[in-house]
């Protein structure tokens, strides 16, 4: 299993077997968490490594499960390199806030257990494509805010894919579902497929590129600027990884 997966043990005694489970522990809480000990035995993957579950009945017998815990799905972000879509509040660009957004969620996808890397700011995207395809990552995700055009006219979140396989689908629709829940712009553009793009033709990984909403609406903007963190859960739903929400203590150190 997958480093920040939940799984629940459950066990089979003997017909006619008076005992029952009682208890469960884990061999090491920093591989395998134990989120409930009594009679379901549900657990979490907290690192990568191996662990044993060990169930216990009430007259002492015991019985144990091996667990191994791989590194979680490895996930690129590549922020909008362009500082000349300027922002309609806050004398700001795309580049600047999606740089910021992808911050945010590089550090929360770390936080629920994911291997995280980052464009850094304004680099090419084609220097980005290589980066993301060398390290081997398994999402590729672009993140860019919109302007108004005669295509696109009402504000709203956006996603888009290179194709609308199955597979695909499956990886964006939650992305597009968390983000879109929250965002002002509730336009439903939804899932669009964009052979076109670089970002979606050239990756070799899965990809799903995220317009959050619209830069060019100022109530929008301001929006885009005060909530940075709006992908993760998305991505966590994806992959049936549970979401950690932030400890701010921890998290503001």
């Amino acid at each position: 299993m997958g480093v920040g997966e939940s799984y629940s043990l459950s066990a089979k005694l003997p017909d006619g077997s008076a005992a029952a489970v009682r208890s469960f522990r884990t061999s090491n809480s920093s591989i395998v968490k134990m989120t409930k000990t009594n009679w379901t035995g549900e657990f979490r993957a907290e690192g990568n490594g191996t662990a044993w579950i060990t169930g216990r009945t009430y007259n002492g017998k015991e019985a144990s499960c091996k667990v191994v815990v791989k590194a979680g799905k490895k996930i690129y972000l590549s922020p909008s390199n362009q500082f000349r879509n300027f922002y309609s509040w806050g004398n700001t660009s795309e580049c600047d806030q999606c740089n910021i957004i992808a911050e945010a969620t590089k550090k929360s996808l770390a936080r629920c257990g994911f291997e995280v890397r980052k464009a850094v700011k304004d680099q090419d995207m084609f220097d980005s494509i290589d980066e993301g395809n060398n390290w081997g990552a398994d999402l590729y995700i672009p993140i860019h805010t919109n302007g108004r055009s005669p295509e696109y006219p009402y504000s709203g979140t956006m996603c888009m894919v290179y194709s609308k396989t199955e597979r695909s689908i499956n990886l964006a629709q939650p992305i597009y579902d968390s983000v879109q829940a929250i965002t002002p712009g509730k336009y439903d553009y939804g899932i669009i497929e964009r052979p076109d793009l670089a970002e979606l033709r050239k990756t070799n990984c899965d990809a799903v590129y995220i317009e959050v909403d619209f830069h060019d609406f100022p109530e929008i903007a301001k929006w885009i600027i005060k909530n940075p963190e709006a992908i993760t859960r998305g991505v966590c739903n994806s992959y049936n990884v549970n979401y950690i929400t932030p400890d701010y203590k921890t998290d503001k150190a």
